[in-house]
């Protein structure tokens, strides 16, 4: 092998190195600002999931829209993230506004929270979004119609039907 092709692969291996171990700190630093924020991470089995955790008193932590804000930018450094789950969190419209850059976002769920049907409405340009659950009970059937209009491609999984 010529002195400058071993050159040239040693440099292409120390660049794929560097590479790695940026995308593992960022990764890392990632997972620390979601769970210093109060939600957690499932392990990745095939996906990541981000939720907010149930307390001992079946009650959810506090988390909402400031909460959100912090943890979006987040979100997006995690390798094979795809599902965010809110179930019974404090957030409003206010808070999901914060979602729109996340583009890997496959799964939304905001059942039991103060999320409308307008504050969803604020997500209709992301590509992957795929499933929306929410609580029957908070949407009139007019804001349904409205939602399931506005994402044609999406599952409105309606729980507590």
């Amino acid at each position: 092998m010529r002195p400058y092709a071993l050159s040239f692969l040693l440099a292409v291996i120390v660049i794929a190195v560097a590479v790695a171990f940026h995308v593992c700190v960022r990764e890392t630093n990632a997972v620390r600002v979601i769970e210093q924020n109060g939600a957690a991470i499932s392990k990745p089995i095939p996906n990541v999931t981000v939720f907010v955790p149930q307390t001992n008193t079946g009650r959810e932590k506090q988390f909402g829209d400031e909460q959100l804000r912090y943890i979006a930018p987040a979100i997006k450094c995690l390798s094979k993230f795809n599902e965010l789950n809110l179930s019974g969190s404090s957030v409003t419209d206010a808070g999901i506004r914060h979602l729109k850059a996340v583009e890997e976002l496959e799964q939304l769920d905001v059942c039991e929270t103060a999320v409308t049907v307008d504050g969803l409405l604020q997500l209709q340009q992301l590509p992957k979004l795929r499933v929306i659950a929410i609580s029957r009970a908070q949407y009139s059937d007019e804001a349904l119609a409205k939602l399931k209009r506005a994402f044609p491609k999406a599952t409105i999984l309606d729980v507590g039907t």
